[in-house]
């Protein structure tokens, strides 16, 4: 086939908008965790640390990836001058091979966040430690195995396929382990409303997963400059938002109006200021403190708020 050089039929478009978009909106929601965290919260945990390293670890993913769409990433392999096509093919393999640490650090994140917040029960710890060493040992093992033995796009398929199913079952692990112990308990209605959008981000993480798993049948067409576009999408997609599902349980938290120095709190602060502003003299007005003192929170029995880490279970 003919090369064409000037317009060629491409995914460089696509690539950019998908990496500004969803690196602005894991950016956006680390800065949200660590300001919870830290400043409203008072604590930095190893798992806030973890965040931190993922999201170092999805930022140089997707710059790979970026640097690699000015050499023709996406680009059908055709219509790539040989000088950049060394470069893309270079890069692409960096990118490949970043995959495995990206994807660990995110899911070791979210397993050691529910180790803090859902540390109730001995059965919820052992399975937890168990999910955590697996997965650990499974993606260092794959990282190895795939910077010394697999050769894309050459018997490499049987590889990837493997780790893509231990990727998705993995994914529905990691969503579903806390389901039992938050069914368990009795909150009020908007408190399980936001714990049930959580998770149901963490939904899109699934499907991303799957999304990758079927798109692994391109992994030996030797067009691998464009139809690689194709995989890289659902990595991209699938670790960042892997990485603001870990940052989710602290945006209750942040937008709460009765939290001290959230977002909420300064918001309300503001209105309520204006407001009084048009009150008539003598008019009471409500004090932040007493909504505080007012909160109820009900559990059921068998799992009540003393044995819950309170700091941390109300982020969510």
């Amino acid at each position: 086939m003919a090369p064409n050089y000037g317009d060629p039929d491409n995914f460089r478009r696509a690539n950019i908008i998908l990496q500004s978009t969803i690196t602005s909106c894991t950016t956006v929601a680390l800065g949200i965790r660590l300001y919870t965290r830290v400043i409203i919260k008072n604590h930095f945990g190893i798992d806030d640390a973890l965040a931190v390293l993922s999201w170092a670890l999805v930022m140089e993913l997707s710059l790979v990836l970026a640097v690699a769409i000015r050499w023709g990433f996406g680009t059908h392999i055709y219509d790539i001058p040989a000088a950049d096509l060394r470069k893309a093919v270079k890069l692409l393999e960096v990118a490949r091979k970043s995959y495995f640490p990206v994807v660990l650090t995110v899911k070791v994140c979210i397993l050691t966040g529910y180790l803090r917040i859902f540390n109730i029960d001995r059965t919820t710890k052992w399975a937890l430690w168990a999910g955590l060493c697996l997965i650990t040992l499974f993606y260092i093992a794959a990282f190895f195995v795939d910077i010394t033995h697999c050769k894309v796009p050459v018997g490499c398929e049987p590889f990837l396929m493997g780790t893509g199913i231990f990727n998705v079952i993995s994914d529905f692990y990691i969503l579903l382990l806390p389901m039992p112990l938050i069914f368990r308990m009795r909150m009020p209605i908007t408190r399980r409303l936001r714990i049930v959008s959580v998770f149901a981000l963490g939904s899109i993480t699934c499907v991303a997963s799957i999304m990758r798993l079927t798109s692994i049948r391109y992994a030996a067409d030797p067009d691998q400059t464009y139809v690689a576009a194709k995989v890289m999408h659902w990595n991209v997609v699938e670790t960042n938002i892997g990485l603001i599902c870990a940052c989710a349980s602290a945006f209750p938290a942040f937008f709460d109006p009765s939290a001290p120095r959230s977002l909420g709190f300064f918001v309300r602060r503001l209105f309520s200021r204006k407001n009084k502003s048009h009150d008539k003299p003598g008019a009471r007005n409500n004090d932040v403190s007493d909504e505080v003192s007012n909160t109820k929170w009900i559990v059921l029995p068998e799992v009540s708020r003393e044995r819950l880490h309170n700091q941390d279970i109300d982020e969510i």
